[in-house]
C-alpha cells in the first residue's frame, strides 16, 4: 500500500513528534530535574560554606583575643603580691625611699578575707580580697616626695592610694622645713593555688 505524499508527510511528522516527545521524556526532563537538584545542592553547600567561614572568622578573632588577654594577664601578673612576700616589699620600699632621699616610717598590716565560693547568679565577684595595707609616714622635700610617688607608680605592684595628706610645719626662714606626707596604700594578694 502506497501512501500518498500527504500521508507520508503526516507519518513523518508523527514519528518526529513521537521521537521528540520520547527524547523530552527520557532525556530532557530528567536532565532538567537533575540540574534543578544540583542548583539546590549548590545553594545548600554555599550556605554551609558561608556558615563555616563565619565560624572560622569567629575562631580567628577568639584566638587573637586569647593572645591579647594573655598579654594583659602577663602585664597584670605583678599587680598583686603573694602572701608572705611582705618582707621583700618592705625592703624594696625602704630602698625606694632612700634613693628618693625620703625619711620613711612604714607600718604594714595584712587583712585576710577568705575567698568566697563562686556563685552562678552573682554578677560581679572577687575571688580574693585579702590585701596588705602599707601606712607611710614620709618626710623630705616636695620634689623628693614626687620622685618617690612616681617610682611607686612605676612599680610592678598596683598600689591603691585613696588620699595623700601633705603637711608642712613652720620653721625659721633659714632652715628649709621638711614636708610630711602620710598615706595608706593597699596591695591585693593573689589567691594561693
Amino acid at each position: 500500500m502506497k501512501l500518498s505524499f500527504k500521508q507520508q508527510l503526516l507519518v513523518l511528522i508523527g514519528v518526529i513528534t513521537a521521537l521528540t516527545l520520547l527524547v523530552a521524556v527520557v532525556i530532557v526532563i530528567p536532565a532538567v530535574r537533575t540540574i534543578l537538584e544540583l542548583g539546590q545542592e549548590i545553594s545548600q553547600l554555599q550556605v554551609f560554606l558561608e556558615r563555616q567561614y563565619q565560624k572560622t572568622q569567629q575562631l580567628r578573632r577568639s584566638a587573637q583575643a586569647v593572645d591579647e588577654l594573655t598579654l594583659q594577664i602577663k602585664r597584670l601578673d605583678g599587680a598583686g603580691m603573694k602572701k608572705g612576700d611582705e618582707l621583700d616589699m618592705i625592703k624594696r620600699l625602704e630602698e625606694l625611699a632612700a634613693a628618693s632621699h625620703i625619711e620613711q616610717t612604714l607600718v604594714v598590716n595584712f587583712t585576710e578575707i577568705p575567698a568566697a565560693p563562686l556563685l552562678v547568679e552573682a554578677k560581679s565577684q572577687t575571688l580574693n580580697q585579702s590585701h596588705y595595707t602599707f601606712s607611710f609616714l614620709n618626710q623630705g622635700r616636695f620634689d623628693d616626695h614626687l620622685r618617690f610617688l612616681r617610682a611607686l607608680e612605676a612599680a610592678p605592684e598596683y598600689f591603691i592610694i585613696r588620699q595623700l595628706n601633705w603637711e608642712k610645719r613652720q620653721h625659721s626662714a633659714a632652715v628649709a622645713a621638711p614636708i610630711t606626707l602620710r598615706f595608706d596604700a593597699i596591695v591585693y594578694v593573689w589567691p594561693s593555688n
